[in-house]
C-alpha cells in the first residue's frame, strides 16, 4: 500500500520512470564500489523506527549484472529501531527517578503500565491511555498513597505533556552514552537543576531484551542464506553508539566488521542504482 501510494504521488508531479529497492540492498550498492573482490556480505540497516539485514552477493563478478536477484540470498526486517531503545532507556534509566518501583500504603507497587505508557510515545493508544481523565485521577490517587515525592514527577510529566520532550531527553543521551563513558542528563524543564546520571552499562542493559530481537533477524537473515558471510556492513544513525557495536563484535568475534555512512550509505547506494538504471 505504501508503495502504491508513493508512485501514485511520484507520477502526479511529473515522474514517468520509479523503481524502489530495499535499503539494505541500496546500502549494499554504496558498499560494492569499494571492492576489489567478490565478498557475500550482511547488510545490517539499523535506522530510527525498523531494521533491516540481507545476504548480498557483491564485488567485481556480479556489479555489471543486468539483474542482482539471484546476488540478494536473504532478507529479514522488523519495526523495531533507535526509537525503541530511546523508549526503552527512558524507561529503565529515567523513570525510576519518576517513581517506578514505588510501594503504596497498600503495599502494592504503582503499576509498571504507567511509566510504559508514559514513554512508548511512538504507540498512539499508550498515549490516549495516559493522557486520559481516568489515568490522571489514577495517578493523583496513587501520589496520595506514597510518601516518595518522585511520583509527583510523573503527574507533572503527564498534566504539562512533557512525554515528547523526555523521549528526546532519552535520544541525546544515547547519542552523548555514543562518545561518553557516562553523562548527567538534565530534565531541568521537569524540576531546577534535575538530572539523572547514567552511564554506558546501564544503557547496554536498558536495551539488552531489544539486542536480542535485532540478532534474531540476523539469525533469520543467515538461515534463509544458508551460509555464513564474509563481512559485515552496518550503516544507519542507531548503529552510532558504542553497545551496538561491541554487540555486533560479541555474536561475530571472527568476521570482518565494516562501518558505512550511518546516514548516508543508502542514499548513495539508491543514486548509484539509478545511474545504472537510467544511465545518467
Amino acid at each position: 500500500q505504501a508503495l502504491q501510494i508513493i508512485d501514485k504521488a511520484a507520477k502526479k508531479v511529473g515522474f514517468k520512470d520509479i523503481e524502489f529497492l530495499m535499503e539494505p540492498v541500496a546500502a549494499a550498492y554504496d558498499y560494492e564500489r569499494q571492492l576489489k573482490e567478490d565478498r557475500v556480505v550482511l547488510i545490517l540497516d539499523m535506522g530510527g523506527g525498523t531494521t533491516d539485514c540481507s545476504m548480498i552477493k557483491l564485488g567485481p563478478s556480479y556489479i555489471n549484472l543486468d539483474s542482482r536477484e539471484s546476488c540478494i540470498l536473504s532478507y529479514s526486517g522488523k519495526r523495531l529501531g533507535g526509537i525503541d531503545l530511546d523508549n526503552k532507556l527512558a524507561l529503565m534509566t529515567i523513570m525510576p527517578h519518576f517513581g517506578k518501583n514505588t510501594l503504596l500504603t497498600n503495599g502494592l507497587p504503582v503499576p509498571i503500565t504507567l511509566f510504559s505508557q508514559a514513554v512508548n510515545i511512538n504507540d498512539v493508544r499508550a498515549q490516549q491511555d495516559f493522557s486520559s481523565h481516568r489515568t490522571g485521577n489514577e495517578l493523583a490517587r496513587y501520589c496520595k498513597m506514597t510518601q516518595d515525592k518522585r511520583l509527583e514527577r510523573l503527574k507533572q510529566l503527564r498534566d504539562r505533556k512533557l512525554g515528547l520532550r523526555l523521549n528526546q531527553s532519552a535520544e541525546m543521551a544515547k547519542i552523548h552514552l555514543s562518545e561518553n563513558e557516562n553523562i548527567d542528563l538534565s530534565l531541568h524543564y521537569i524540576e531546577t537543576d534535575f538530572v539523572v546520571p547514567i552511564n554506558q552499562i546501564e544503557l547496554g542493559e536498558a536495551i539488552s531484551d531489544e539486542l536480542r530481537q535485532f540478532e534474531l533477524l540476523i539469525n533469520e537473515s543467515l538461515q534463509q542464506a544458508e551460509t555464513r558471510p564474509d563481512t559485515i556492513f552496518v550503516t544507519g544513525g542507531t548503529a552510532i553508539s558504542p553497545v551496538i557495536q561491541t554487540w555486533i563484535n560479541s555474536i561475530f568475534p571472527d568476521v570482518e566488521v565494516v562501518i558505512g555512512n550511518h546516514f548516508g550509505s543508502v542514499t548513495s547506494g539508491l543514486v548509484t542504482h539509478a545511474q545504472r538504471l537510467f544511465e545518467v
